[in-house]
């Protein structure tokens, strides 16, 4: 693991480090800036993270002073149509998503192309809480070189699908128990969460 080259910040930071393994970037590191009064911040996406083989080590980015979790991604992918489009909407038809009180939103998106996939939006992008559900099969075929790609890992594309939940500390901090209990929080979320994953407590 490396440092990369210097480039420009994101959000009002001045600069950005990427977070190397190899030739691939993992993560990246934004600071300076005069309106970020000496924060520093860290992004890993979820291909960052799969190289993580020690998450208790999260422990010593807890242990600064005034660290805190802005936003945090918990992703469930199914290979064998488990979880389908449909389903989703007919969840959420059913109430699988309401929390308390009124149903939180639902938007999809259908592209004219099949082979895009469709994606649900539940909740409000700027909550504290907001789940995307998508056919995460056809978007990994569409990031392959080839062409009429039916199958991925021996998993037909159709019946890869991804339910992506997003905290973010917009009114409510996230807790760092988040990053050691994911399956908790996830199952947690939702209703439809803890049935497509069942027996955690």
């Amino acid at each position: 693991m490396r440092l990369g080259d210097y480039d420009r910040g994101l959000f009002g930071f001045k600069t950005s480090l990427p977070i190397m393994v190899g030739d691939m970037r993992v993560a990246r590191i934004d600071f300076g800036g005069e309106s970020q009064r000496d924060w520093a911040r860290v992004d890993m996406p979820g291909k960052g993270c799969s190289w993580v083989r020690d998450w208790d080590a999260v422990e010593t980015l807890e242990a600064l002073p005034e660290a805190e979790i802005r936003r945090l991604d918990i992703a469930l992918t199914t290979w064998d149509g488990e979880v389908t489009h449909d389903q989703v909407i007919q969840a959420h038809q059913a109430g699988r998503f309401t929390t308390r009180g009124r149903p939180p939103n639902m938007r999809t998106i259908v592209n004219s192309d099949a082979t895009q996939g469709r994606t649900v939006y539940i909740g409000n992008r700027t909550a504290d809480k907001f789940l995307r559900c998508y056919e995460k099969g056809y978007e990994l075929a569409g990031k392959l070189p080839m062409g009429g790609v039916t199958h991925i890992d021996g998993h037909a594309v159709e019946d890869i699908y991804r339910v992506e939940l997003e905290l973010k500390a917009e009114g409510t901090a996230v807790p760092w128990d988040v990053v050691h209990r994911r399956d908790q929080y996830f199952a947690g979320a939702y209703p439809f969460c803890a049935d497509i994953l069942p027996g955690i407590e």
